[in-house]
């Protein structure tokens, strides 16, 4: 049970240098944006870690000793307060603010400290939390700690993770009928579970990617790492053209190939993958906050999507979904209207069992019946996630979409993407230059008289000027999308 009471700053630590040993104090400064005053590795996506004064009791009783909290490796220990799936919550500590952005690892340096604390370290938050310096300041032992926010509910699904030297997936294939989590231990498996889509969605096929390279280099070991990460890449690169966000997550593993020593390769690229899936989930509970100025203000706010854009298709938030997870979350009553999305039923098995699962109201169309909803005024708005995105908003989705935004502007319905800044290819002027996937017709021919032919494309490209506009973590944006441009603003 996570504790919402006042706690208390009862250590602060200071590294030295990257691997270096931690340095206690008495006081420090937290400095907005960047982390602890002093520390090596500032800034980045970590800027200060914490864990729990309660965690380290427990584990002196386990281990039948005290264990220095310093093995830990972390900057700050609280007590009083519970870390464990805090996600997106703003702490206080004395004057700061610090924002969680997720739960940290546990390495293997945690071993040499005290053999066996890796593994205790390991469950349930237990090696702590990781976040962002909102508002920096002086610190000292002793100052109160609390949270400062209402905590936001957890993301509704762990669609991939890394679990236990695997990457565990939600097998989406047995959706609805069985909830059946499958663990991946080879590249193969991986690269299977995206062609098949066990795992699918933008997002969610970039992060499995993203672990699939660091499993092949974590089987392998150094000296072999390098090149069985790069034998990786190649065959996870072959799965799926159309989604960007397999092909940019694989080159930011790919980055470290030639940077990290291969000693240590395993270990950069684990946590490369861990640092997408936090980017991913923090990029969701954004993409949620900022599609609240969309909905109307009327109730319930009646909303329709296409194909499934929801925890299942990400980290765990979601993208078309997000925003309705967030509405829920603040007491708006949403009535969502789910295409079931021929001819594999993302929308019938997946959005319409996510969406009861969260306890929000949806019924099921077929995908013709769409049009005569959005044109009767059934529906307010239209919100679609997205598998690429061009430079000029060109907008690559499932197919059937482009129908859909077409009635909604025959009708006059705003018609919204929701996607976060990785799937905007900015490399692609416009939609003729997406790559459309073109699957088996046999999914199509489900019943079909013998010697029928079939056409399966993937995927259609919904050109700009049918859409209103673009939810991203970044706002409600339109092209040319300065704010997610390198050196935008």
């Amino acid at each position: 049970m996570t504790r919402e009471g006042n706690g208390v700053l009862e250590a602060i630590f200071r590294k030295r240098a990257h691997g270096g040993p931690m340095d206690p104090l008495t006081e420090g400064r937290l400095v907005a944006g960047e982390g602890l005053a002093g520390n090596a590795d500032q800034g980045g996506h970590r800027q200060v870690t914490l864990i729990e004064a309660e965690v380290w009791d427990a584990l002196a009783r386990e281990f039948g000793h005290p264990i220095d909290p310093a093995a830990r490796r972390a900057n700050l220990m609280v007590r009083g307060v519970s870390l464990k799936e805090t996600r997106g919550r703003v702490l206080g500590i004395g004057s700061c603010r610090v924002r969680i952005l997720g739960e940290t690892r546990p390495c293997e340096l945690m071993d040499q400290a005290v053999q066996g604390l890796r593994n205790a370290l390991s469950p349930d938050w237990r090696a702590g939390a990781f976040g962002e310096v909102l508002e920096g300041g002086p610190i000292a032992l002793g100052d109160p700690v609390a949270w400062q926010e209402k905590p936001m509910m957890r993301p509704p699904f762990d669609t991939v993770r890394w679990d236990k030297d695997s990457v565990r997936i939600i097998d989406q294939t047995r959706l609805p009928g069985v909830l059946e989590y499958r663990r991946l231990e080879t590249v193969e498996e991986v690269a299977e579970a995206i062609e098949t889509l066990a795992v699918r969605g933008a997002p969610a096929i970039g992060i499995a990617a993203a672990y699939g390279v660091a499993l092949a280099a974590h089987r392998a070991r150094a000296p072999e790492a390098k090149e069985a990460a790069r034998k990786a890449r190649e065959r996870l690169a072959r799965t799926r053209p159309t989604a960007v966000n397999l092909f940019g997550a694989l080159d930011r593993q790919a980055e470290l190939f030639d940077t990290v020593p291969e000693d240590r390769l395993a270990v950069a690229l684990l946590r490369e993958a861990d640092r997408m899936l936090e980017e991913d989930l923090e990029t969701g509970r954004r993409i949620g906050l900022a599609g609240q100025s969309v909905l109307p203000d009327r109730r319930p706010v009646r909303v329709l999507t296409h194909c499934n854009a929801g925890g299942l298709a990400t980290g765990g938030w979601g993208t078309a979904l997000a925003p309705l997870y967030a509405a829920q979350d603040r007491g708006i009553e949403i009535d969502v209207w789910a295409d079931e999305t021929r001819p594999l039923g993302q929308g019938r098995r997946l959005t319409a069992w996510e969406l009861a699962q969260a306890g929000i109201p949806v019924r099921l169309l077929v995908d013709g019946a769409a049009a005569s909803a959005l044109m009767r005024g059934a529906v307010d708005l239209v919100i679609v996630g997205a598998d690429r995105i061009a430079a000029n908003g060109d907008t690559a989705n499932k197919i059937g979409t482009l129908s859909v935004a077409l009635a909604a502007h025959a009708a006059g319905i705003p018609f919204y993407v929701a996607a976060p800044a990785t799937t905007f290819d900015f490399a692609t002027p416009d939609g003729s230059a997406i790559p459309v996937e073109e699957r088996s017709e046999r999914e199509v021919l489900v019943d079909a008289p013998p010697g029928v032919r079939g056409w399966n494309p993937a995927f259609d490209v919904t050109p700009f000027r049918l859409i209103t506009g673009w939810i991203t973590e970044a706002g409600v944006l339109m092209p040319p999308f300065a704010a997610l441009r390198p050196g935008g603003t």
